[in-house]
């Protein structure tokens, strides 16, 4: 829980989340943990010739803490702005809560920008 602590009030210092959605994650970790996880990682990849490189790793726990507050986190990431849209949330969610490994998303736009979302172990 701790390391899931400092990865939220990190990304509240980075300004990635606001204050009140930092807290909603910590409430989050407060209610009972979800299943037994393994040492999974949910990775997404964001490369585009207008922006720098992105690279984002998750534990595969966090992940499915944030994917419950997706709907207000995810379009107040800028890099990820763009291609929020072009997500399935639902096949991510499936794919995060039971731990599929492999590709989950893969966009690659007209201007050469590409997104990648994959589970895979650590």
């Amino acid at each position: 829980m701790q390391e899931n602590l400092t990865r939220i009030l990190t990304m509240v210092q980075d300004g990635t989340i606001s204050v009140e959605q930092g807290t909603e994650l910590i409430e989050l970790l407060k209610t009972p943990p979800l299943k037994e996880s393994t040492d999974k990682i949910l990775r997404v990849r964001i490369q585009s010739d207008q922006t720098e490189k992105v690279e984002v790793n998750l534990p595969i726990t966090l992940a499915k803490i944030l994917l419950q507050t997706s709907e207000q986190i995810l379009p107040n990431i800028p890099q990820l702005k763009d291609y929020v849209t072009q997500i399935d949330l639902a096949q991510l969610s499936y794919a995060v809560e039971h731990e599929l490994t492999g590709t989950i998303v893969d966009i690659q736009s007209a201007n050469d920008d590409y997104v990648s979302i994959f589970i895979e172990e650590q």
